[in-house]
This record gives structure tokens, C-alpha cells and sequence, in this order.
């Protein structure tokens, strides 16, 4: 197990009830796990600066056509609630696999 460090923040209420729901929702093990998740997401992710081959290879090859095809043909996207649905199954399934 890696080393962890306790850092303790103060949240607004309303949010600290978003995370309680989202952990119970999700299945995360408590809120440190959700915060970790998120954080480590939100991190890789918020400044991606393309040096990835990898990122830059999906985004070419599997988005941009599919932004295309979707704006060319006018049709709808996938509903929120179903691309949440996935992302929690796809979540589950890796925990269940761990």
C-alpha cells in the first residue's frame, strides 16, 4: 500500500451532502475514497497539455469523428442518465474484478 497523508478540508454543507449521496450511490467505501478518485481525475485530466500519444490518438481517431457524425446527422446524444448509468457499472465492475 503506497503512503498516505491526512489532509482535512472544510466543505460547504450542501456539497459534503452531494459526496454522502454519491458515495452511497456509487459504492465508493466512504468519502477519502470518492475525494481520492476525484481528485486523481481531476488532475490527470484539468491540464492535459497533448503530450500523451495515446490521449491525442483517441481524440483524433474515436471523438472528433463522432462529434462530426453527430453534428452532421443532428442526432441526439446519449441521455446524462445513461452515461451515468455506464460510468457506475463500469466503476462497479472494476472494484467487483479487484
Amino acid at each position: 500500500m503506497s503512503a498516505t497523508r491526512k489532509i482535512v478540508i472544510e466543505v460547504p454543507e450542501a456539497l459534503a451532502l452531494r459526496l454522502a449521496a454519491e458515495v452511497e450511490d456509487a459504492g465508493y467505501e466512504n468519502v477519502s475514497a470518492l475525494v481520492v478518485e476525484s481528485l486523481e481525475v481531476h488532475l490527470d485530466h484539468s491540464r492535459y497539455d497533448g503530450s500523451n500519444p495515446g490521449i491525442e490518438s483517441w481524440l483524433r481517431e474515436q471523438v472528433l469523428p463522432t462529434i462530426e457524425r453527430k453534428d452532421r446527422e443532428k442526432t441526439p446524444g446519449i441521455p446524462e442518465s445513461e452515461v451515468l448509468a455506464r460510468l457506475k457499472a463500469r466503476r462497479a465492475s472494476r472494484k467487483s474484478a479487484a
